[in-house]
């Protein structure tokens, strides 16, 4: 399945389980895993998700990109630009209050619509001051003083407005980071402004978003990092090095659920096989990546992963990948008499498994199917 089309079945799945009795889309703060944003990333048809997406009812404001996790995977371009003026429209017809949608305008560039939208509700005092120009000095500085003032206000939506209006896109990207809790939010900031700061998306993603996803032990999003950083193999160790304590994932997902805006996606996650093959696949990363193996004991956790929802043929075909053994794939490992690695030979023994419980899952559904035919033909004799 198409990466994009993978994506988009299961934001709109989630959507729909998620609808409100009235009929109108809910837009929860994790709409989607992380897993399904590298999945989204990976798509070159980011476009066509997003149009796809809105064209199903679903609501064009901030919230809802951003639970959509759009600030992680829309890239830099046309495509985040018009979700951007769409939900920057989208909150001020809300509530007829420019403030819900000063940072959008701001950092898309749209001052003089956002003094219009001032003027518009008789502020005055923001109409005049916006009038100014920002090139100069003086006024740059008067701007940062305001978003100072700002701050200590508890303002930090409107602060973050007035630093970029004083050119100083550092501060605002970390008061979306860290005041505002919204790590997409700074992502955005960063990607419209990429020709002017290349190295801040960098630094951001390395500073806030790693060290996050760290502290809630969620693999995906620690590899949803290193793709933007377009670390393709960094992104692939990620994902090997999956966390065991499920319990202190919870818990540490559970205290800032909010900072990235999506769900954590599960400890054990059959698909990582398919990503990793897509990844390596990938025609920008073939040369990087060539002939990139997964862990013995990546193949292993996601054999068991399809084995335990009953997918038994599956996780044969699974273990019947090439992987990479010995070395770096734990305690335990090493050569036997035979020349044979350990994991090699615990991948033998976990096929001979499944395949045990394949013909027993076989043979039960034979078993009960010919039950039914016998109780079928009593039935019609008796009648």
């Amino acid at each position: 399945m198409h990466p994009g089309a993978r994506f988009l079945l299961r934001a709109l799945t989630a959507r729909d389980l998620l609808r409100r009795g009235d009929g109108e889309a809910a837009a929860p703060a994790g709409l989607v895993t992380s897993a399904d944003v590298a999945w989204a990333i990976q798509s070159q048809c980011h476009m066509t998700i997003l149009e796809t997406f809105l064209a199903s009812g679903a609501r064009k404001d901030w919230q809802a990109l951003r639970a959509l996790g759009g600030g992680f995977w829309l890239p830099q371009g046309d495509a985040l630009r018009a979700a951007l003026d769409t939900a920057s429209k989208v909150q001020f017809a809300s509530r007829k209050d420019p403030q819900d949608c000063a940072l959008l305008f701001v950092a898309l560039g749209k001052k003089g619509q956002l003094q219009g939208l001032y003027k518009a509700v008789r502020n005055e005092k923001l109409y005049t001051f916006l009038a100014n120009d920002f090139s100069e000095p003086r006024w740059r500085s008067a701007a940062l003083k305001n978003a100072f003032a700002l701050l200590s206000k508890q303002q930090h939506e409107l602060a973050a407005a007035f630093f970029l209006l004083g050119d100083d896109l550092a501060s605002a990207v970390k008061v979306c980071a860290r005041q505002l809790a919204d790590l997409q939010l700074a992502l955005v900031l960063c990607k419209l402004n990429q020709a002017n700061a290349p190295e801040l998306l960098a630094s951001i993603l390395r500073e806030e978003l790693l060290p996050y996803a760290e502290q809630r032990q969620d693999s995906w999003l620690c590899c949803v990092a290193h793709l933007q950083l377009d670390e393709p193999q960094r992104a692939l160790e990620a994902l090997a090095c999956r966390q065991a304590d499920a319990t202190a994932s919870k818990d540490g997902a559970e205290d800032g659920a909010d900072r990235c805006g999506l769900r954590q996606a599960s400890q054990i996650d059959p698909e990582v096989v398919t990503f990793h093959q897509q990844v390596v696949g990938h025609p920008r990363n073939k040369a990087r990546l060539p002939g990139a193996l997964m862990p013995g004991s990546l193949v292993f956790a996601c054999s068991y992963a399809y084995a335990h929802r009953g997918c038994h043929t599956i996780a044969m075909e699974t273990l019947c990948l090439p992987y990479r053994a010995g070395a770096g794939e734990g305690e335990g490992e090493g050569e036997g008499e035979d020349g044979r690695t350990f994991d090699s030979m615990a991948a033998a023994q976990w096929r001979l498994v499944l395949a045990v419980r394949h013909a027993a899952a076989l043979a039960e559904h034979l078993l009960c199917a010919s039950s039914k035919e016998v109780r079928w033909a009593v039935i019609v004799a008796g009648q």
